[in-house]
């Protein structure tokens, strides 16, 4: 889990940093989300292929 960084005083950041960094987080979390979207599609794909292997060698 994060945690909050104290500066010390003589090292305080903009809270500006804050907002960038809380929308750069955002955006990598949807990027993560597609990804595993897109993982989950190949494993299905990988899954079914052993079925449709199967089903052409009936047919041929």
């Amino acid at each position: 889990m994060a945690e909050k960084i104290i500066y010390p005083h003589h090292e305080r950041h903009d809270e500006s940093e804050s907002e960038v960094i809380k929308q750069a987080v955002a955006s990598y979390n949807e990027r993560l989300k597609v990804l595993l979207a897109e993982i989950d599609e190949a494993l299905k794909n990988y899954q079914r292929a052993p079925k449709f292997v199967e089903l052409i060698g009936e047919w041929v």
